[in-house]
């Protein structure tokens, strides 16, 4: 034990005293086995509360899953068609239609959208996707095109008008859409 120094007063020593008779002290069986049952009681209690714990975060992790699994399936796939009903596919075909009618009347409050972009361009041959009155505009619009979407589209429309019969709608357009194209 520590020799008292001047600056520590009687309430220490008191302390000092009572802390040393307490770990000195033998303890009675009986308080060997109240002290176990207390620490048992208590490790029952974790045990129940890490249990419930445990629990609650699973629910909450499938809870999260399933949200999760609802939003992937309404998201846009890579090829820019809805997982859902066939109305999603109608309203990314009016979307569309609508983005190239504001490029054609309105080009200040027009903005560039790659889905929809990539929906014409997946869907110009298509007379029931894009109909003629459309197409007229979509050609227009095709001529702003750069780089690869360019390059892609007018390979695309080669294979097709050199694959394909001299006639049909879909050759047709492919044949427009090369001229269109072509000329720079």
């Amino acid at each position: 034990m520590k020799e008292d120094s001047p600056h520590t007063d009687a309430k220490d020593n008191d302390l000092n005293a009572e802390t040393v008779a307490a770990t000195t002290e033998p303890k009675t069986k009986d308080n060997k086995n109240t002290e176990n049952d207390k620490n048992d009681n208590a490790l029952d209690a974790t045990n129940k509360d890490v249990e419930d714990i445990m629990k609650e975060v699973s629910v909450n992790k499938k809870k999260k899953k399933k949200e999760k699994n609802k939003k992937t399936k309404l998201c846009v796939t890579a090829d820019s068609e809805k997982t859902e009903t066939e109305d999603n596919k109608k309203s990314s075909k009016e979307l569309a239609i609508a983005y190239l009618k504001l490029w054609k009347k309105n080009r200040e409050e027009w903005k560039f959208q790659k889905v929809r972009q990539v929906w014409l361009l997946s869907n110009m041959l298509d007379s029931e996707m894009v109909k003629d009155k459309h197409f007229e505009t979509l050609l227009l619009y095709l001529d702003g095109l750069k780089g690869k979407a360019r390059e892609t589209t007018s390979t695309a429309a080669q294979n097709i008008t050199e694959s394909e019969s001299n006639s049909g709608v879909k050759v047709d357009r492919a044949r427009q859409i090369v001229q269109q194209l072509s000329t720079e």
